[in-house]
């Protein structure tokens, strides 16, 4: 017989894994923005689950009795899944639609990108279709802070020589405006530049450690597989 902590432990270790594994099997949008690593990480950890459930109590209390993986399996899906959705939302971030014009007809409407150009120089712009002239039209603006510092400080450096000619007065107030606005930009690039370095960090970490669990569990996996169920789960 199983005594009543290692019990609870077992019915706990189960009734959270499925309820990690509901989460993720349901959220089939979050599936894209899994590594490589992540999903070998979760297809081992559902093995190891399935294989757990298949053992008899003798061998579950045996499994549990030892140092084991098996009671992180809801912590590594929980830190998988944050992940994924912590992408989700930076990707979300880029589709978010504002108003612009169509370079074409000049329609103005309330448009989502429908994807990313590169441009010669090396600028990403988002385009646009515009549902008027059913036309795609690239913003002439970058749609990064580095890139949109980039085409501002270019902009304002050639534009002088030329404004007399090609510019109206709005177009002047513009410019004008832009030259003013060029302290904030470079903050707004600065602050964009911490944050992507804080965000590859964190993605180099969640690399290093899912790679870390998927190699030690798929070794827990070859010992049970050559030496029996009573190494399962063991590190």
């Amino acid at each position: 017989m199983l005594n009543d902590e290692l019990g609870i432990k077992i019915l706990l270790l189960i009734s959270e894994g499925f309820f990690y594994a509901y989460i993720c099997g349901m959220n089939d949008t979050l599936k894209k923005y899994l590594t490589k690593d992540e999903r070998e990480l979760l297809d081992l950890i559902k093995w190891h689950r399935d294989m757990f459930a298949t053992l008899s109590p003798s061998e579950q209390l045996n499994v549990l009795s030892s140092p084991n993986w098996l009671t992180q399996f809801p912590k590594f899906e929980e830190s998988i899944t944050k992940a994924a959705q912590n992408r989700k939302e930076r990707y979300d971030e880029t589709q978010v639609p504002v108003n612009c014009a169509c370079e074409t007809c000049g329609a103005f409407e309330h448009r989502a990108p429908m994807g990313e150009i590169t441009g010669s120089n090396g600028w990403k712009h988002n385009q646009y279709f515009c549902s008027a002239c059913q036309k795609p039209f690239v913003d002439y603006m970058p749609n990064n802070p580095k890139d949109k510092l980039s085409w501002i400080k270019n902009f304002v450096k050639k534009m002088p020589k030329y404004k007399d000619k090609i510019l109206d007065e709005s177009g002047k107030k513009y410019f004008e405006q832009l030259k003013k606005d060029v302290p904030a930009y470079e903050q707004a690039y600065l602050a964009e530049k911490q944050y992507q370095e804080t965000i590859a960090q964190a993605e180099e970490k969640m690399g290093k450690i899912s790679t870390g669990w998927r190699d030690q569990l798929l070794l827990v996996k070859v010992r049970y597989l050559t030496i029996g169920n009573s190494k399962m789960g063991s590190s």
